[in-house]
């Protein structure tokens, strides 16, 4: 058989090995290597997922090792058993991505989309457009030339790797924005593209597979029972449907319930959903695509639910751990054996999916008209890719094949498209992750204190006993408020700010102010001249007057509007005093500018930012 398809007939349950380790053992002994992940990941810097990933690759090596050492078994044996010893933790994962989807799917909020969303789908065009032609010509035309395959299947197989180039891993990409509280119109957009590239990338492998396998480009030997359309049919709509019908539920019942009432619920729908998926598909012979049910319902409480974010909230509490086992099992499951095996396809897969992400998305961006700063490092936030891929190549595995002696067997294109993903997927997630990172700081959405604190936690950690226990007296002589003044006195405005922000312009007309106001999340917006100068503050109240006056409509602009005496900071305030500046002050955002002479806007510090900030210090120093 071509390329891993050994490999990929063990997808089907063929591995009937005993497991190496139990199963409660092992989910402690990842949250132990989560742990020391995260430990590593703050001393190199680095995002944490990627620390998590090592710490798995790391932990089933070593299991592996163990048991090759102790048992006499083979490397291929003992790396199969402890695959099996993993397989009891799936419940684990799909909680996990199901949370994930779940909170990426709020990101087709109305508001949201109402702002994002005609830019989001003119770069999603191009991005995706130019990603699924570029793989599917290269890999098409790789796979014609190095394997002997029939020109069905080489177009095939170029078609499908072509679309499921376009998923875009949700979970890492979600957790690395949020490790780094990452927020600006580059993050917006990063979201909205992410759950936009895996809906595309789901429906539209489903409707290629049916499309091929009806017209016998792909040799399928369904079940007897197995009803295809019908079963691809709930792999899409049905699930979309399925989305809505839970999503409102859910909502209904976060009304009528307290949080934790209704965090067991909802938590309980999504292990039964992983669970159901696999029930269908072993008695009824159907399935639906739980990847997309779990967005759905994200999509449909973030619109439908009162005060959605109460639930977000304690979903979040929750969460840190269980994303924390849910990346340690990715590692533990990245498959790195099959990396040297990937071949010509491989490569030319992982080349053209990044210059096709690459490309399209800055090409995109220049079409919706996205400012510089954010379109050279947009493709490079969109190229981690993991769990909805695997999901692609299982289902395919399952379903292009043929029967032998009783037994369904994958045919070569299946196969091989199963390990250019499960090598391609090792690559991406490892350094995926620090590419978002790289993306969202350079593009100007990452406060500098956010890294500074980074370092100041590693520091942190390595700390000896002593140094501790010389903290604790200064805390318990009183000492311990002069060396956080001293420490505040390091932190200027400069670190505290976000440099990738929306101003106003003063000759504005009314309409594009208001066109402003209804996409910000703020009550205060700065107004600047052509040369970015600032020149004033318009307040949200400022702007009602003159709603209901059409004559004034037509006369004012941003600049008629401002309050030149509106208050702001200099990027070499202290901490001190930027608190000071906002006690003084209703404003809940205030402006950067770069000197008193010069007055050009640099950045924006929220308030909520510099309160967080100050109480985390506050608790670290012991007050």
């Amino acid at each position: 058989m071509p390329m891993g398809a050994a490999h990929a007939a063990c997808v089907l349950g063929s591995a009937t090995a005993p497991a190496l380790v139990e199963p409660g053992f092992l989910l402690g002994l990842m949250l132990l290597a989560a742990f020391f992940g995260a430990v590593i990941a703050r001393t190199l810097r680095i995002p944490r997922v990627v620390g998590f990933l090592a710490a798995g690759v790391l932990l089933k090596q070593s299991i592996v090792g163990a048991a090759v050492r102790g048992s006499g078994a083979t490397w291929s044996q003992a790396l199969e058993r402890a695959t099996a010893a993993a397989r009891p933790l799936d419940g684990l994962t799909d909680l996990a991505l199901g949370l994930i989807l779940f909170f990426i799917g709020a990101v087709f909020e109305k508001a949201h989309i109402k702002s994002v969303g005609p830019r989001a789908l003119r770069v999603g065009a191009m991005e995706m457009g130019l990603t699924l032609a570029l793989v599917a010509v290269l890999c098409g035309a790789a796979a014609a030339l190095t394997d002997d395959w029939s020109p069905s299947e080489v177009l095939a197989l170029g078609v499908l790797l072509g679309i499921a180039a376009i998923a875009t891993a949700p979970a890492a990409t979600l957790l690395v924005l949020r490790e780094y509280e990452a927020k600006g119109p580059m993050t917006d957009m990063v979201l909205t593209l992410t759950g936009i590239n895996n809906i595309v990338s789901i429906v539209l492998f489903h409707v290629a597979f049916l499309l091929l396998a009806s017209t016998g480009v792909i040799a399928t030997q369904p079940d007897p029972e197995q009803v295809l359309p019908l079963d691809l049919f709930l792999s899409t709509l049905g699930s979309v449907m399925l989305g809505l019908i839970l999503g409102t539920a859910l909502s209904w019942f976060h009304v009528r319930n307290n949080v934790a009432e209704t965090l067991l619920v909802f938590l309980a729908v999504l292990l039964a959903l992983g669970a159901g998926r696999d029930w269908l598909d072993e008695k009824l012979n159907l399935s639906f695509s739980f990847l997309l049910t779990s967005l759905t319902i994200g999509a449909v409480f973030s619109n439908v639910a009162v005060n959605p974010e109460r639930l977000s909230k304690g979903l979040a509490l929750i969460g840190g751990p269980l994303f924390a086992a849910f990346f340690v099992k990715a590692g533990y499951e990245l498959h790195l054996e099959d990396l040297p095996s990937l071949g010509w396809l491989g490569a030319v897969y992982i080349s053209a999916r990044v210059v096709g992400k690459l490309w399209g998305a800055y090409y995109g961006g220049r079409w919706a008209r996205l400012t510089p700063l954010i379109k050279p490092y947009m493709g490079v936030a969109l190229l981690c890719q993991a769990g909805v891929v695997i999901g692609l190549g299982t289902f395919l595995v399952g379903k292009w094949g043929y029967v032998e002696r009783g037994v369904f067997v994958p045919a070569a294109g299946a196969s091989a498209f199963y390990t250019v993903i499960l090598g391609s997927v090792a690559v991406f997630e490892l350094f995926g992750p620090l590419l978002i990172k790289q993306a969202v700081v350079y593009g100007g959405e990452v406060k500098a204190v956010q890294l500074w604190t980074h370092r100041e936690v590693a520091a942190a950690g390595t700390a000896s006993p002593a140094a501790l226990i010389l903290g604790s007296l200064a805390n318990l002589l009183g000492l311990h408020h002069a060396v956080a003044r001293a420490a505040d006195k390091d932190l200027r405005a400069r670190h505290l700010m976000r440099t990738n922000i929306k101003l106003l312009h003063d000759a504005d007309t009314f309409d594009e102010v208001m066109h402003f106001v209804e996409r910000s999340r703020f009550n205060h917006f700065p107004v600047v001249d052509d040369d970015e100068k600032l020149t004033g503050m318009i307040h949200y109240s400022d702007l009602r007057d003159i709603i209901y006056d059409p004559a004034m409509r037509d006369l004012v602009t941003a600049a008629d509007m401002a309050d030149i005496d509106a208050p702001y900071l200099t990027v070499e305030q202290t901490l001190p005093e930027v608190m000071d500046k906002f006690t003084r002050t209703e404003y809940d955002a205030l402006p950067v500018i770069d000197s008193e002479d010069r007055r050009k806007v640099v950045g924006q510090i929220e308030q909520r930012d510099v309160i967080r900030l100050a109480g985390d210090r506050k608790a670290n120093s012991g007050t």
